[in-house]
């Protein structure tokens, strides 16, 4: 009778447990609604662009590109100067970036577009001591270096300068 009594006590405990488990979901399962999409393999055939030929891709590269330079165009260039680098309407510049003894100060913007960049400055040499005002400074040639648009050319007086070639 003991045995009989122990039987059935196990199978109800068998029987707790299936319940029990049947009501559980495995671990990182989602409810339906929620379900992430897990597939290992796919057919190439189903994949966006499947059957495109090798045109297309150049096609869809050159888009791209042209995409690029479009916004490129439309941001408002900025200026690198010796270590400086995102100088927007800066009011003070480095002509020589290797002696720092000649530069720009007290500049007034009278121009910054996508294009160039206008203004007059101070020009203050130390060697020999010298002080030039309502100098022309002129910002131009706008590339794209190092992700960012920047001017690549500097004009002070009609006069091209290149302050980092100085190093």
């Amino acid at each position: 009778m003991i045995a009989t009594s122990s039987r059935k006590a196990m199978a109800g405990v068998a029987a707790l447990a299936a319940l029990a488990l049947a009501g559980c979901h495995p671990p990182h399962q989602n409810p339906s609604d929620k379900k992430v999409d897990t597939a290992q393999s796919q057919d190439a055939g189903s994949l966006k662009g499947a059957g495109a030929s090798a045109t297309d891709a150049t096609n869809v590269v050159e888009a791209d590109q042209q995409a690029t330079t479009t916004v490129a165009a439309e941001e408002v260039p900025s200026l690198n100067n010796c270590a400086a680098q995102g100088l927007v309407r800066p009011t003070r510049l480095t002509v020589d970036c290797e002696n720092q003894d000649d530069f720009l100060e007290d500049i007034v913007w009278d121009t910054w577009d996508a294009n160039l960049a206008e203004g007059t400055a101070t020009r203050v040499v130390l060697s020999p001591d010298n002080r030039e005002e309502g100098v022309k400074v002129v910002l131009g040639n706008p590339q794209v270096v190092d992700k960012e648009l920047v001017f690549t050319s500097v004009s002070v007086d009609g006069t091209n300068v290149t302050p980092e070639n100085n190093y």
